[in-house]
């Protein structure tokens, strides 16, 4: 079962990063005179790139890589074409995968400030290390918001954390506890661009039934920020767009009524050594079910709103029903915390 996952996640990665091959690519020979004499030219090193990889002239092609990175770290082919395996392959050997991410590391250092250069270097290192090319993907959304193939790269990254085989192994190079961080991290994001896009990669890699439940639910989350991610979820989930519609906000005291299962916080030990009390107050999204799916902190006292959140998220509600339809909701909840309970 792992082998299948890895096999069908190599395919998604080479979709989103590898052309399809042109069966009547034009002899090397030929391109290699054009790109003498013109070095420069993106169209050109592209279509003979495309011609190594129709020969497997894998020392060719990376040594295209190779002047790529060294000379132009920000040419968007090698968005496209720059992604060696890690251990070898029809494309390279992993001695070139060291070279190549050794000139990386240097290019990196001299062009911290560049969006493309920081998108090249991520797409090159998410098959060996995707918590660094998330790193420099969000640096890169950073400097250039608006380029979507920054949250779509980003995107395949956190897939690698969701891909397990039938133990609930993760894929190499994740441990159990980094991929269990990194689906952590993506779920705790309240960007509802990269919750929308991520959840996109996730509900159409067609790798496992669970991996597109987990991306719808980080796109519905997405679709209660405005138009944009609504209509972005219906695109990739027809059966959801009446949920797209986003929650509907109920009062607290509403909410309460609702609530059929309230589990009270473990008081945090040093919070109580220190005598800290107080209320801790989350805007809550409820899901139809009525299970919390979300929360973002109003106030509260920094030593307690770990607690708070853990016990909140496993409080269960009584679906809110509009003409007999469960929905979605947003609301406050509060939990407090005295010394004197």
């Amino acid at each position: 079962m792992q082998l299948l996952l890895r096999a069908l996640l190599g395919i998604v990665l080479v979709t989103l990063f590898l052309p399809a091959q042109d069966a009547n690519a034009p002899d090397p020979v030929a391109l290699e005179q054009k790109l003498l004499a013109n070095p420069n030219n993106d169209d050109i090193r592209s279509a003979l790139m495309d011609a190594y990889l129709k020969a497997k002239d894998s020392e060719a092609y990376a040594q295209q890589v190779f002047w790529l990175i060294e000379n132009r770290p920000a040419s968007p082919v090698l968005g496209t074409k720059g992604k060696l395996k890690p251990s070898g392959g029809v494309l390279n050997s992993p001695s070139d995968y060291e070279q190549a991410k050794s000139d990386w590391e240097v290019q990196l250092e001299k062009r911290s400030k560049s969006p493309a250069v920081l998108y090249n270097a991520a797409v090159f290192l998410t098959p060996s290390d995707p918590v660094r090319a998330i790193d420099l993907l969000e640096q890169a959304r950073k400097l250039a918001p608006s380029q979507s193939a920054y949250v779509a790269a980003e995107g395949t990254a956190y897939l690698m954390a969701f891909v397990r085989d039938a133990d609930g192994n993760p894929s190499l190079p994740l441990t159990l506890d980094s991929a269990n961080a990194l689906k952590a991290r993506l779920t705790d994001s309240s960007d509802p661009e990269l919750l929308s896009g991520a959840g996109k990669v996730l509900v159409t890699s067609g790798l496992d039934p669970e991996i597109k439940k987990a991306g719808l639910r980080l796109m519905q989350r997405a679709s209660y920020e405005g138009p944009k991610w609504r209509n972005a979820l219906a695109e990739v989930s027809p059966e959801s767009r009446l949920k797209s519609t986003g929650a509907m906000r109920i009062s607290s005291a509403e909410a309460e009524a609702n609530l059929i299962n309230k589990v009270a916080p473990v008081y945090p030990p040093l919070a109580k050594s220190g005598r800290i009390e107080g209320v801790v107050t989350f805007t809550a999204i409820i899901d139809e079910d009525g299970s919390v799916q979300h929360l973002d902190l109003i106030s509260g006292a920094p030593l307690l709103v770990s607690a708070a959140r853990d016990a909140v998220l496993q409080w269960q509600y009584k679906a809110t029903l509009v003409n007999n339809i469960p929905v979605a909701v947003v609301t406050e909840v509060s939990v407090n915390f005295s010394l004197s309970q």
